[in-house]
């Protein structure tokens, strides 16, 4: 459906406790295509992927579900939220800045430096920023592409392959705007 974004809490993020990000996730909804078909996708489970240009994997692992306790499978009816990445603000913390001035000039936003926290354990993460890759990070990454999976053991599954930029912008639009932001995505049945 799209990419959604709100605040979070992360209880613990490198020795401190309760920092506020920002959580994207990709909304997915299961489409029956008989209605006999079952409303219920049973043990789902997604994976996201930091891709280079040429090919080069980031970052790739399970992905968690926007539920308590970030699981990696569950079972939904309809819709639900896998987690993408948290943007956490390299420049300061989001707390401090105020959510209006951010939705006033998003594009401004989305080329800032965050480190990017991949659930479940919020143990791996990357620097990103669209314009340098000059920090002392394990990873950086720079202008490159997110690819999404998703499926259920009685549901077709998805890929999807999207810009890291574009995906950032739909969050922080999401998070402004409260709604499901579309973003071009490139979707291959599966």
């Amino acid at each position: 459906m799209g990419v959604t974004g709100n605040e979070l809490d992360i209880n613990n993020f490198c020795g401190v406790s309760n920092i506020p990000v920002i959580q994207c996730a990709a909304r997915l909804e299961v489409k029956y295509l008989r209605v006999d078909e079952r409303f219920l996708a049973k043990n789902a489970r997604g994976w996201v992927g930091v891709v280079t240009g040429d090919g080069v994997e980031l970052h790739g692992a399970p992905a968690a579900w926007a539920l308590p306790d970030d699981p990696v499978s569950t079972d939904f009816v309809g819709r639900e939220s896998l987690v993408l990445f948290r943007l956490v603000p390299a420049w300061g913390s989001l707390g401090s800045v105020d959510p209006r001035v951010v939705c006033q000039n998003v594009e401004h936003y989305v080329n800032q430096e965050y480190i990017l926290v991949f659930p479940p354990g919020n143990k791996m993460c990357a620097r990103y920023n669209t314009n340098k890759c000059s920090l002392s990070c394990k990873t950086e990454v720079c202008g490159d592409n997110t690819r999404v999976q998703a499926a259920a053991e009685n549901v077709h599954g998805v890929s999807c392959r999207v810009r890291l930029a574009d995906a950032i912008r739909a969050c922080l639009e999401s998070y402004c705007r409260g709604k499901v932001t579309k973003v071009h995505c490139e979707v291959r049945a599966r």
